[in-house]
């Protein structure tokens, strides 16, 4: 990621910050979100960081690992009333940092064999306590190879080196990028919050619309009760005579107008059906039919036929209850 600087004198600062923002364990939700895009440096004309907010240390001394290298990390703590998920204000303060690492780790002369330096400053920033920071209490986010090793949710960094003097390399902003997961999540959540809604919506409208159906079901073809093929099953004389409705599956049709429903292994016969009214073997329908007892040849529950409709339209299974 890399931000553009600004030319503005770079000028260091002494700074101070206060509580300290409480750590997350870090579970990657929002690391999608670190990297990298162009962020243009701040208008000259915006609020400057107060100096006492902010508070530079060295991370270790100026490092110099080749006889053309010169390398300065610093930690910095800020005060958490200041929004570092602002990229203007991070491009500020990582600004403030590297100047305070090129200060103590200064250039000396042009190099090995007469090759400029390379010279490097990282700085690391966090929210703190400027009371108590000190080297010692130095959060620690590196391995022993220098690599940062964990990125909890309030880590932002970034690198300045002299040979590309007009942009801030690796820069990665982790309240930033918490910022915009947590937004995505509720934007994701107001989402699904409205899908649901919506399906809440749809439901009752095709539970009321079933309900009107069956309500017109029941009042046209005379129904008293809706029954159970169980209590059928037990004594149907109890019913005897009455127009009942009950829920069943086609199974098949013994004559030209007798047919016999299931529901699961219970089965019941119904006579003066239609000849052309049941075709498809499993479909599911509400029935209006007069009970009549038991057949004389299988026991099973014995009705007639005075109406039907497809469970797909009366909503069988949401209403049966409704209906004692």
């Amino acid at each position: 990621m890399r931000i553009l600087r600004s030319s503005v004198p770079l000028v260091v600062f002494i700074f101070v910050t206060t509580i300290a923002v409480a750590q997350k364990t870090h579970t990657g939700v929002y690391m999608q979100y670190l990297g990298p895009s162009d962020v243009p440096a701040p208008p000259a004309d915006s609020p400057k960081i107060d100096p006492s907010k902010v508070k530079f240390l060295p991370r270790g001394q100026c490092d110099v690992s080749t006889s053309s290298t010169f390398q300065q990390k610093v930690s910095g703590v800020v005060a958490p009333e200041i929004d570092l998920s602002d990229d203007g204000t991070a491009w500020q303060i990582l600004e403030m940092g590297f100047a305070y690492g090129r200060e103590q780790c200064p250039s000396h002369g042009e190099g090995f064999q007469g090759v400029p330096y390379v010279r490097e400053v990282f700085v690391a920033l966090k929210p703190g306590d400027p009371a108590t920071f000190t080297v010692d209490k130095i959060p620690v986010v590196f391995n022993q190879n220098g690599s940062i090793y964990d990125f909890p949710p309030d880590l932002v960094i970034g690198d300045w080196l002299n040979s590309k003097p007009e942009i801030i390399t690796s820069y990665r902003n982790a309240p930033k990028a918490l910022k915009l997961s947590q937004a995505d999540d509720a934007k994701q959540a107001k989402q699904q919050n409205a899908a649901q809604v919506q399906a809440t919506q749809a439901k009752q409208t095709r539970q009321a619309q079933n309900a009107a159906r069956s309500a017109a079901f029941f009042k046209s073809n005379g129904v008293t009760r809706i029954v159970t093929v169980e209590q059928l099953a037990t004594n149907p004389f109890v019913f005897k005579g009455q127009v009942v409705a009950i829920r069943g599956f086609f199974s098949q049709m013994n004559s030209e107008t007798q047919a016999t429903f299931h529901i699961g292994d219970s089965f019941f016969v119904v006579s003066g059906v239609p000849s052309t009214k049941f075709i498809r073997q499993g479909d599911a329908f509400m029935l209006a039919a007069r009970v009549i007892g038991k057949t004389n040849d299988t026991g099973l529950p014995h009705l007639s036929y005075v109406g039907s409709g497809a469970c797909q339209d009366l909503g069988c299974g949401e209403y049966i209850s409704n209906f004692r």
